[in-house]
């Protein structure tokens, strides 16, 4: 079974940053910004009062050995990630977040879906159905 962990999936990125400057761990700063965006945070200053607000819940899952960074520190940091990394490791963990519940929704099995090529009107570029990408 494929892990759905943040921790697990996010870990294998690249931190940007020079050893001596690193007072949290990268991980600790990618699953409070997850968090903070999923609970509706828009902006580093409010992922910053979300992790403030749920410390305790978050030590649950991640340290924070030195409690919750700045919000100067969570947009440097972020803004210094490679965005295609940080988007497969995204992708990897929701599909594994859906195969490992998928017991939970009654039904749930993969659709096929390709996109505009799946409209009658719209040209295929020699793309068959066989080669779409599978959705929830």
């Amino acid at each position: 079974m494929a892990e759905a962990s943040i921790v697990a999936h996010f870990s294998i990125l690249k931190d940007p940053r020079i050893e001596r400057h690193k007072k949290h761990n990268l991980i600790d700063i990618l699953v409070l910004a997850i968090c903070g965006v999923l609970s509706g945070a828009e902006g580093w200053e409010a992922i910053e009062e979300y992790g403030q607000t749920k410390l305790e819940w978050l030590r649950k899952f991640i340290p924070l050995e030195n409690g919750i960074p700045a919000h100067d520190t969570i947009a440097r940091v972020l803004s210094r990630i490679s965005a295609k990394g940080l988007q497969e490791c995204f992708s990897k963990a929701m599909s594994a977040l859906i195969v490992e519940n998928a017991f939970l929704v009654p039904g749930l099995r993969p659709v096929p879906f390709g996109g505009y090529w799946h409209c009658p009107s719209a040209p295929t570029n020699g793309a068959s159905p066989d080669s779409s990408p599978d959705i929830w």
